[in-house]
């Protein structure tokens, strides 16, 4: 089974840090994103993407992302994609209305495909374009949803539990495949970084069939949660080898 981990938007989510969680509105709907949060603005940048075990010397892919804030709690997170040759790959964006999820698209200009969630009420409209053709799905909205710019605060909602090494379930919207899938996080172990303290912090698929076939992504936080500085694993931008697009797993580093 060939799973596409949609991690791009993982670089945003250190833009807004969360302060502090208060009750998501439940009015008998699913938990989407997190819970309402209280947001500020960190400075960041963006990420590069280097190939795996290369030391962070081969550059394969460049990201620049921005974040409005809107009225009424409402944010935009876009982000942009260039190869070395400083042509535009892909292009993202999603919509929130105070961390919940309403609006996520994907532009994937390598293959000419574009990909698009919706969150209404307690369902999830997915629909892929591609070859001309949309196809489109309805499903349910499960507990715990999330895409890379929840990564952060839905971190941060969990923290105690996975510095305690407990195992945190979410269920991520993989967009290509219309659908999502479980995923478990939990604390590796600490380590120092020049000087400074990080957490490793594992996501792998919670089924053992997909995990047969989807390798964990790694990520290096900050000892608080509040920001994912390095991720190692499955990327969006995929890589073309031969006359062949295929996925890529590789290394960020991300800058503020």
């Amino acid at each position: 089974m060939k799973l596409v981990i949609l991690l791009t938007l993982v670089f945003s989510v250190s833009q807004v840090v969360a302060k502090k969680a208060t009750a998501a509105k439940s009015k008998g709907l699913r938990n989407q994103t997190t819970a309402t949060q209280d947001l500020k603005t960190a400075k960041f940048r963006g990420g590069n993407i280097y190939e795996m075990n290369s030391e962070k010397k081969n550059l394969i892919f460049v990201m620049k992302a921005e974040l409005k804030k809107l009225m009424n709690g409402k944010t935009v997170f876009s982000s942009f994609y260039f190869d070395t040759d400083k042509n535009e790959i892909m292009t993202e964006e999603a919509s929130f209305d105070h961390l919940n999820l309403k609006k996520y698209v994907i532009h994937q200009k390598q293959i000419n495909e574009i990909y698009d969630l919706e969150v209404s009420g307690n369902k999830m409209n997915f629909s892929v374009t591609k070859d001309g053709q949309t196809e489109k799905i309805i499903r349910d909205l499960p507990e715990n949803l999330v895409i890379g710019p929840s990564f952060v605060p839905f971190l941060q909602k969990h923290w105690s539990e996975i510095q305690n090494q407990k195992k945190v379930e979410a269920a991520l919207a993989v967009l290509d495949r219309m659908d999502t899938y479980r995923f478990e996080f939990e604390k590796i172990r600490d380590l120092k970084s020049e000087g400074q303290d990080r957490v490793i912090v594992r996501m792998k698929p919670g089924n053992t069939l997909i995990s047969s076939v989807v390798r964990p992504v790694y990520f290096v936080v900050t000892p608080d949660g509040s920001r994912i500085l390095e991720l190692k694993g499955r990327m969006l931008p995929k890589r073309k080898v031969g006359s062949r697009w295929e996925d890529f797993d590789g290394e960020a580093v991300f800058m503020y």
